[in-house]
């Protein structure tokens, strides 16, 4: 981990949840920049990539600690939390088995995250696991793997979170409110590329998808704004494919460079589908 304050990047950075956040969504906005002029209602939240670049809006997840953090890094106290924690707990030499003790002191917490403090200890061990979102029956469970701690860029979001009052509820796409929905409003949720068990206990499979179908074509009747994301291909494989169970939906796949020369004939993308 880098010390508080190294390596400034005006960029805005929550946390990284791979398989559970869009991969290119700078490309989609270059292809459809209105997008930002709406609010977002964010009905699958993880990393809220797209919510804190839009207008404003709410981000809603029951999967445990997502909305929490979202909340931790809202507060003005985020800095003097994080480097707390970081120079009393984690300190600039850690190693593996200090990880583990102090991942191990964060599980014993009765309630993990009461308070801003233990949100920051669960935001480190995060990072100390390159932002590996596993949990087991006691809690945290991510391995010691650590990658560069982004201070200025986790600011820059907590700022942009206060400025435009984004609102974070433990809610989801079967239980939000659609009351709040209109015209000025985007729908919004990135699905998985497969079916399974992701982060602490959050699952998708064939039953949920087939629920958020039906959500989806209601909010469609009503003439609302919807937007689905999802990984499309994973080098050249695709598992499931979003757009033909939303054919009244418009789409662009945003494809990346081929990662290596060995995936000859292999691409990676993201598919977009929208009503606007």
């Amino acid at each position: 981990m880098e010390n508080l304050g190294e390596n400034s990047i005006n960029q805005l950075f929550t946390f990284k949840y791979p398989g559970r956040e869009p991969r290119f969504l700078e490309g989609f906005l270059a292809e459809k920049p209105e997008i930002l002029d709406f609010f977002i209602y964010d009905i699958n939240l993880t990393t809220g990539s797209l919510l804190y670049r839009s207008k404003g809006g709410i981000g809603v997840t029951k999967e445990p600690y997502i909305a929490r953090m979202h909340e931790w890094i809202k507060t003005s106290t985020i800095f003097s939390t994080l480097e707390s924690a970081y120079k009393t707990r984690f300190r600039e030499d850690i190693g593996k088995w200090r990880y583990l003790k102090l991942r191990e002191q964060f599980n014993e917490y009765e309630n993990k995250l009461e308070t801003w403090e233990r949100c920051a200890e669960l935001y480190l061990l995060w990072v100390g696991s390159n932002f590996t979102h596993r949990y087991r029956d006691k809690g945290y469970d991510g391995t010691f793997f650590p990658t560069k701690l982004k201070p200025e860029q986790l600011i820059g979001a907590s700022r942009v979170s206060r400025e435009k009052n984004l609102l974070f509820r433990e809610e989801d796409f079967f239980s939000f409110r659609e009351n709040v929905i209109n015209d000025n409003v985007v729908v919004y949720a990135h699905l998985p590329r497969e079916y399974g068990k992701f982060g602490a206990g959050w699952i998708w499979n064939e039953a949920r998808f087939k629920q958020f179908i039906r959500v989806i074509n209601e909010l469609l009747s009503l003439n609302r704004k919807v937007l689905i994301s999802a990984s499309y291909e994973l080098r050249g494989r695709i598992d499931i494919d979003y757009k033909k169970y939303f054919p009244e939906l418009n789409y662009v796949i945003i494809p990346e460079f081929k990662e290596s020369r060995l995936l000859a004939g292999a691409s990676n993308s993201d598919i977009y589908l929208f009503n606007f």
